[in-house]
């Protein structure tokens, strides 16, 4: 009897479900769930197509020339977007001027595309000049490129070290190891030729500070060698240091060659610079 039951009411709510589905009303709950599909199928994809501007391209204009204070004549109407990524310095150009962009003029791009700019720096980017003291001219040459340094000319003074060199020159004035220059910039290489023919007296040097000894060396056509500091314990002491030995020594009958290096001892202590005798007179240089 319970099992006739069971079965009656299974019958029953079978009945009920095939009547559902062919009643309007599941026809009208199909309806609106086909309608919400649709319209959030819609949305979906009119909102790529305004995130994308899909169909909504324009060519992208050459911007080369241009200064960075007139690049918003193309982008009163938001079309696009413009990113300065870097600066160098190219000789010529005008200064604060766009000289590269990606992506390049006359490509098609979509409205509000950023566009990645190089400006022309205002100045030169500066670089501390390397130590290239009796480094052959091929490797100075090498060098001097990687730092975008220009080799304007050679220049010749008689040394030992044929072809090292011996200084860097620029707008006449020597340029030590670690001041700053601007890169592009050219300078003279005063090269070693060689030992002279010529052969000069070794000049006296005693008494004299470095930079009096080494402009007297170089108007002779002698260099200067190795140098040491003695009794010097202090920047002031350095700075008020002189020669208290050479080598070679000033020797009336001693002739040394063009272009051959001085040795030369620097002291702060007076009391070691010797007097130097000429023509058995004896004075204090």
């Amino acid at each position: 009897m319970n099992t006739l039951i069971v079965i009656f009411d299974r019958f029953n709510l079978g009945m009920s479900f095939i009547k559902f589905i062919f009643s309007k009303y599941f026809f009208i709950n199909i309806a609106i769930y086909l309608v919400l599909i649709a319209i959030a199928l819609w949305g979906v994809f009119y909102g790529i197509d305004k995130y994308t501007l899909h169909n909504q391209t324009i060519t992208m204009p050459n911007l080369n020339g241009f200064h960075s204070t007139e690049l918003e004549n193309f982008t009163n109407d938001n079309s696009l977007q413009f990113v300065i990524i870097d600066s160098v310095y190219e000789i010529g150009a005008p200064k604060g001027s766009v000289i590269d962009q990606n992506p390049k003029s006359g490509v098609q791009v979509k409205k509000g595309r950023k566009v990645y700019l190089t400006i022309n720096a205002n100045s030169p980017k500066k670089i501390q000049f390397p130590d290239l003291q009796d480094v052959t001219l091929r490797q100075a040459s090498a060098v001097l490129e990687t730092f975008g340094i220009k080799v304007d000319s050679l220049k010749y003074r008689p040394d030992q070290c044929v072809k090292c060199v011996l200084e860097v020159m620029m707008d006449t004035a020597k340029i030590k190891p670690g001041t700053m220059i601007p890169v592009g910039s050219s300078v003279v290489l005063v090269l070693g030729s060689g030992l002279s023919n010529e052969y000069i007296n070794v000049p006296i040097l005693i008494n004299l500070p470095l930079v009096e000894a080494e402009k007297k060396l170089k108007d002779l056509g002698l260099n200067l060698g190795a140098y040491n500091y003695e009794d010097c314990e202090s920047a002031e002491d350095t700075a008020k240091a002189k020669i208290f030995r050479q080598f070679p020594a000033h020797d009336n009958e001693e002739l040394i060659q063009l272009g051959q290096s001085v040795l030369l001892f620097l002291t702060a202590d007076s009391s070691r610079i010797p007097e130097i005798i000429i023509d058995s007179t004896a004075v204090q240089l």
